[in-house]
């Protein structure tokens, strides 16, 4: 008999058939209206849910194909004793037989492309991506319209061959991996730099600092790699990496290109028209983000916060018990600690600012949520996780939940004026000294998002940083394990 709670999630799902069943007006018309209505709009049709319809085509559809089917089977069997003649289970067996034939391609498919092997994946990835992207111009070949291109001043110019040269660099550099690392940072700033050129601050601030924080995981990811590489590959292979890669590159290229030379009557100029009178706000990336795509921005926080919870439950058996993470940094540095300590109040600072100022100018709880992680990130690095943990005292995983606590509830709130989930309210709150203060709802749906970011980059940071060094990775350097600590004095080593 299996455990009460294994059996509740089944009863739940039997007293929803059942409701469903019984009372379809009163379960399934809300959702249904709700659904058919925003993509209907107003021009609904007429319907009618309930139990009975009265006696109509269905109903005597039904009603012979039961009649029809008790017939055929009775009948059959004054015409042939069926369970005479089929002594044997032939329909068990050949269905069996299939289903370990289907089973037995799956696994050799299985073996073929997940076999372990990242870079296999990731080609298999990539190839398909080219043949979906692919398919609408074999069905419809014809050339895109692509408007005459404006010319490129001098800067612009120089950015891209900046761009182009650590893209290419990164080719040569590979088997050093630091250096490596460091040119694709390069192609990351150049990318930031080009968002400013075009007049896109948000997207410059928010490139920028997903690329410090992505050079810092890298780096840190780095520190359980194999210390050799792999054989060099043959040079079939290569050739078919380079083909693969120029291909699903070029692609790339076009679909941005065409992206960035749409002809401007598309729906931007709507929403640079909609954003102040309707989400009374003037940052349009920002309105956008909380209010009017809020749903997609509050599904990318939850898969967002879901992926560092996966990050910290695949590692936190990895992770070293708390006498043996070092209580500092293998180096002492007085100076670098010092400008740390200082720096924190003062990006959090500029973290709470460019939050509170993101509806009306480049900010938002996204950028604040990484301003806020790359200092406190410097200073796990210069002093060490014991240090800034048992200084700080964040809990990391109840920030992610928060977070997500603070959007629902928020974005709910409209739902009590009869109005749809995350639609926003403005208020003008007069403070003495002050003045008036205008106040979007929208400001609390964006706090959930700046406590899901920063929870959830500094939970994964934080894992990455205090893994276990692998056995064999210090075995082939020759090395000591630098978290034992000696039987007889119980140092570090």
């Amino acid at each position: 008999e299996p455990p009460r709670f294994m059996k509740v999630p089944v009863e739940i799902l039997v007293v929803v058939c059942v409701a469903v069943g019984i009372a379809p007006a009163i379960t399934v018309a809300p959702v249904l209206h709700a659904a058919a209505s925003s993509i209907l709009g107003p021009a609904m049709p007429a319907y009618s849910l309930s139990i009975w319809h009265g006696f109509n085509t269905p109903l005597m559809m039904s009603i012979a194909g039961v009649i029809g089917g008790i017939a055929l089977y009775f009948g059959l069997r004054r015409l042939i004793d069926l369970h005479a003649v089929v002594t044997h289970a032939i329909g068990r067996n050949l269905f069996h037989k299939q289903l370990d034939l289907v089973f037995g391609l799956a696994h050799r498919l299985t073996q073929a492309l997940a076999n372990g092997s990242l870079q296999r994946m990731l080609m298999a990835l990539v190839v398909v991506a080219i043949v979906v992207a692919l398919a609408p111009f074999v069905a419809d070949p014809g050339s895109p319209n692509w408007p005459s291109p404006q010319p490129l001043p001098l800067l612009g110019w120089t950015l891209w061959a900046v761009m182009m040269a650590c893209a290419v660099s990164a080719l040569f550099v590979y088997r050093q991996r630091l250096l490596a690392v460091l040119v694709m940072g390069g192609v990351g700033l150049m990318v930031s730099l080009t968002f400013v050129f075009l007049s896109a601050p948000d997207l410059a601030l928010t490139q920028l600092l997903v690329e410090m924080v992505t050079l810092v995981l890298m780096l840190l990811g780095m520190n359980y790699l194999p210390t050799q590489s792999a054989a060099e590959h043959s040079r079939w292979r290569k050739r078919r990496d380079a083909l693969i890669a120029v291909i699903g590159g070029a692609g790339l290229a076009a679909a941005a290109y065409t992206a960035m030379t749409l002809p401007p009557n598309t729906m931007a100029g709507e929403l640079v028209a909609r954003a102040l009178p309707e989400a009374y706000g003037q940052n349009v990336v920002n309105v956008i983000l909380v209010d009017f795509r809020g749903f997609d921005t509050f599904g990318e926080i939850t898969v967002f916060g879901i992926a560092a919870l996966v990050v910290h439950a695949m590692l936190r058996r990895s992770r070293m018990a708390p006498e043996q993470i070092m209580p500092g940094p293998p180096i002492k540095l007085p100076v670098p600690a010092d400008l740390a300590q200082i720096m924190f109040p003062l990006t959090l600072t500029v973290s709470i600012f460019l939050f509170l100022r993101g509806h009306n100018a480049p900010g938002g709880g996204f950028i604040a949520g990484l301003v806020l992680a790359v200092p406190l990130l410097i200073q796990y690095v210069i002093q060490g996780t014991t240090s800034v943990e048992s200084r700080f005292g964040f809990d990391y995983i109840r920030c992610i939940g928060a977070g997500l606590l603070i959007a629902i509830v928020s974005g709910s709130a409209s739902m009590l004026f009869g109005v749809p989930f995350l639609t926003s309210g403005h208020l003008d709150l007069h403070i003495p000294l002050i003045g008036e203060v205008p106040l979007a709802s929208a400001i609390g749906f964006d706090t959930g998002v700046y406590l899901v970011v920063f929870g959830g980059a500094m939970l994964i940071l934080s894992m990455m940083g205090t893994i276990k060094p692998s056995r064999t990775r210090n075995a082939r350097k020759g090395e000591i394990d630098p978290t034992r600590r000696s039987a007889k004095t119980g140092e570090m080593h």
